[in-house]
């Protein structure tokens, strides 16, 4: 998988992250430059370390189940897609206090937990997974930098159907995995 596909996994991936650091940029209008690069820093973090996680998990399962690999790989894919646009339907939470450590910690964690299904799948289709770390820590944390000005800048009003967009990505590119697979 190249750099397109990755970066847009990494997008897909990204958007849980940039609409809570737009809540949180709504009820915070003075922060200083600490707590304005913790959220993305710790986002970024959790987001390049999730996918090796799954991606470790999945190699070791990778040689036993590689005939079915990119089948596995498109489920999963498919799967965090699908939840991605479930989640869309549910109202964005707003009112998140991100100005703790543990509160950032806390957000870090639950956010990744797709990009940590994500690696998975992807290990069994021969992803590069340092390459995929990297971009998705990369694009998470400057796209949740630039929620937190956003979120600032206009408030509260931001547009759920981002996580359309998020969940048909991912689904997109499950499907084509199992297509250049098959």
């Amino acid at each position: 998988m190249g750099f397109p596909a990755l970066f847009l996994i990494a997008l897909a991936l990204s958007i849980d992250n940039v609409t809570i650091a737009v809540a949180v940029g709504a009820q915070t209008s003075h922060r200083t430059l600490r707590t304005a690069l913790r959220l993305p820093l710790v986002f970024g973090a959790f987001a390049a370390a999730a996918p090796a996680l799954g991606w470790l998990a999945g190699s070791q399962l990778a040689h036993a189940l590689s005939q079915y690999g990119s089948v596995l790989a498109c489920a999963i894919l498919v799967y965090v897609g699908w939840q991605t646009l479930r989640s869309a339907w549910r109202s964005v939470r707003a009112g998140h206090d991100a100005a703790s450590l543990p509160e950032t910690l806390a957000l870090g964690f639950g956010t990744s937990v797709d990009s940590l299904s994500v690696g998975f799948g992807l290990a069994l289709a021969n992803v590069n997974v340092v390459e995929l770390s990297t971009i998705n820590g990369a694009v998470c944390a400057g796209l949740s930098l630039v929620g937190l000005f956003v979120g600032e800048r206009f408030g509260k009003n931001f547009p759920a159907q981002s996580k359309f967009v998020a969940g048909i990505v991912l689904i997109a590119l499950g499907l084509r995995t199992l297509l250049v697979h098959v």
